[in-house]
């Protein structure tokens, strides 16, 4: 009887793992169709962000300096803001 109900219990443990994987699937391909679409959108995004501000920037001498500092704020901005927070002791 022990000997069953172990089997029982591995088999409905192999059906659950089974269908977490097929679920997993199944938003794996989902994100995969997504994909082109969300990089058009970046894309667009992007080329349209850094026109503006080769626009906005003045002075021909400094652009590219001002285009790198520009870059990094805009990519360590997440960790300035959580370090922010940090010195001011809000969560």
């Amino acid at each position: 009887m022990y000997e069953l109900e172990m089997r029982q219990k591995r088999i409905l443990s192999l059906q659950k793992k089974m269908t977490c994987y097929q679920n997993d699937q199944q938003l794996h391909t989902a994100n995969l169709a997504n994909l082109p679409s969300a990089g058009l959108g970046f894309g667009a995004f992007g080329s349209v962000d850094f026109a503006l501000v080769m626009d906005v920037i003045t002075g021909e001498r400094d652009k590219a300096k001002d285009l790198a500092v520009w870059t990094q704020v805009t990519l360590r901005l997440k960790k300035i803001r959580n370090y922010i927070q940090y010195l001011s002791g809000s969560s």
